[in-house]
């Protein structure tokens, strides 16, 4: 892992902590844009368009990769019902 400068290292710490928390691992809480694409049911860059538009939060993961919270696609999922 390379080193993280302090903002990022305590993003990081918080995210393991919460996640922790929660009892459930890293990579079933969080999901790629693929993944949250397939999990929504639309196209990957229909997943881009609502997190550039701020519908969908991410999750920077060493800055790096943009993960989603599955509780934020179900927010999501729940506002279009």
């Amino acid at each position: 892992m390379s080193a993280l400068d302090p903002l990022s290292k305590l993003v990081h710490d918080a995210v393991i902590a919460a996640l922790e928390e929660s009892g459930k691992p890293l990579r079933n809480r969080l999901l790629d844009t693929e993944k949250a694409a397939e999990y929504l049911g639309v196209e990957p860059d229909a997943v881009k368009r609502m997190h550039a538009a701020r519908k969908i939060r991410s999750v920077k993961i060493f800055d790096r990769k943009l993960m989603f919270d599955v509780k934020d696609l179900d927010r999501v999922i729940e506002e279009n019902k």
